[in-house]
């Protein structure tokens, strides 16, 4: 659980003492209490959602099925994110101040989504972003490649969390846990195993920091993958009848599609090439996060929402459903103490 009533330890509390801490509780936002995974167990589903991401791909890959889930689930969801491709949130912080300076480098942000607030813009600033709606629930994350390094976060987190603080107070913040790179991804050579371990649990202790620092919720994404890729279906192997050395034109690998992975692809000449992502999410990964944002944001179980995207089978879509509702289970129940062994019988 991540607030402070985990951390305070049992003391002998004093008539006055206790009158005390009775009307602290009472200053503090009910926002507060509600970002807490376990806070949010306690409520009801919620039906309605506002929802901003500030990220990059990866927060754009854990929303892609998002909508379509809300629609099947029978949620009404606003959903739009500011992001740039691989930013960090120094990336993003600079960026808010040079808006703040009227810098016109301080709006990097497409305006498409954004239409029927800036009609006329074709970027738009966090500040307007942020004041774009009476957000619900506005989410921040770190570049993927820093998400393993607790140093990297500061003082930028804290500058975005003022600001949303100030410009979106009803808003609750909650922090998306990214996720490891694949076990073949160049990072983790020549100890594939040792360091891809070592960044999840970096990443996983990073994100718990930050989330206690401030007391906000918390979107487990990178728990659920972990589970998933521990699994026999999902588990990362390499086709064994593929010629990766000289793929065949228009031929891709039977690969898990957690991860995007191996492809044909243009490149930025307009050519097709063969390449791998070991970083972001194929289709099977961005469903599975979806349904992690689903469940943490509506409160409510996924498992009986039968949305099924058309790159997945129903088993395959039912199978990550299950798997997201355990990862959501335990977190709210143990917190973020690393990844499961297995996944529970359905």
């Amino acid at each position: 659980m991540h607030s402070f009533l985990r951390i305070v330890r049992p003391f002998r509390i004093q008539p006055l003492g206790l009158l005390m801490l009775v009307l602290l509780m009472l200053a503090l936002p009910a926002s507060l209490w509600a970002q807490t995974p376990s806070a949010n167990a306690q409520n009801g589903p919620r039906t309605s959602l506002k929802l901003l991401h500030i990220g990059n791909s990866f927060s754009v890959d854990a929303t892609k099925y998002l909508p379509g889930l809300a629609r099947a689930g029978g949620k009404d969801l606003t959903l739009h994110g500011v992001v740039i491709g691989g930013s960090s949130m120094k990336v993003h912080v600079t960026h808010l101040e040079q808006a703040k300076a009227g810098d016109p480098a301080g709006s990097p942000y497409s305006a498409r989504s954004f239409k029927k607030h800036y009609p006329e813009a074709q970027t738009i600033n966090l500040m307007q972003a942020l004041s774009a709606e009476p957000w619900d629930v506005v989410t921040i994350q770190q570049a993927s490649i820093q998400s393993n390094k607790p140093e990297t976060y500061e003082p930028y987190a804290g500058i975005l969390i003022e600001e949303i603080r100030s410009l979106a107070s009803q808003a609750s913040i909650m922090v998306h846990q990214t996720w490891a790179y694949r076990l073949d991804a160049s990072h983790f050579r020549p100890n594939p195993e040792k360091l891809r371990q070592e960044m999840y649990e970096g990443l996983t202790q990073a994100y718990d920091e930050l989330a206690k620092r401030y007391q906000l919720g918390l979107l487990p994404s990178g728990n659920a993958i972990e589970l998933a890729i521990r699994t026999p279906r999902w588990q990362f192997k390499r086709d064994p009848d593929f010629d990766y050395g000289n793929p065949p034109a228009d031929t891709t690998p039977v690969e898990d599609r957690i991860y995007l992975g191996s492809r044909w692809a243009r490149n930025k000449a307009g050519q097709m090439v063969f390449t791998t992502d070991t970083k972001h999410l194929g289709p099977a990964g961005q469903y599975l996060a979806a349904c992690v944002w689903y469940e943490v944001l509506f409160n409510d179980s996924v498992l009986h929402v039968h949305y099924v995207p058309d790159v997945l089978t129903a088993e395959e879509a039912a199978d990550l459903r299950q798997i997201a509702h355990q990862a959501v289970a335990e977190f709210r129940e143990h917190g973020l103490k690393g990844a499961p062994a297995s996944v529970s019988a359905n």
